[in-house]
């Protein structure tokens, strides 16, 4: 079974009301990358294979379609997420890795956000995660929530939005 998710959506955001001077086009990629493997088991098919592959095909994606906010699931190996933020990096974009990360008993969230830098520039305190406070039985494997970024546009005075993304359940 293969499971992909992926919602591109192309958003604008008004700032006051002011009218089409303070309107901006924000291209955003939310995807699962379906990359969970726990004590050596796939959860999702051919995980190690796609690891590999992620962090290329996901900024080559990024790129082509010219995404300006990239909202990743399932990002839970650091060498996977070392990947992705090396290329994505390459290509012009800030990343935010919601932590804590993965230690002996649990995953870590899961969770990274691209941000491309010519259009919305992270700045470094608008980037946090937000812990759930409770978590059924899988779950309770994973330092789950919510992660958050306060994003302003390049060159339109006073836009800004919140760009928040979560991964809801593991199995």
């Amino acid at each position: 079974m293969r499971r992909f998710s992926v919602i591109a959506l192309a958003l604008s955001f008004l700032a006051g009301g002011s009218g089409l001077a303070d309107t901006a086009q924000i291209r955003v990629l939310s995807y699962n990358l379906g990359l969970l493997q726990l004590g050596g088991e796939d959860y999702v098919p051919d995980v190690a294979k796609r690891s590999a592959a992620a962090p290329k095909i996901v900024t080559a994606l990024a790129t082509a379609k010219q995404i300006d906010v990239l909202m990743l699931q399932e990002v839970w190996k650091e060498a996977v997420a070392k990947s992705l933020i090396k290329e994505l990096e390459s290509a012009g974009y800030s990343i935010f890795r919601s932590g804590p990360e993965e230690d002996f008993f649990k995953l870590g969230t899961g969770i990274l956000m691209a941000f491309q830098k010519k259009t919305l520039p992270l700045g470094e305190k608008s980037a946090r995660a937000i812990p759930f406070k409770s978590k059924g039985f899988a779950d309770s494997f994973t330092h789950k929530g919510f992660a958050a970024a306060t994003v302003s546009v390049v060159g339109k005075k006073d836009l800004q939005f919140e760009a928040i993304t979560s991964h809801l359940l593991v199995l």
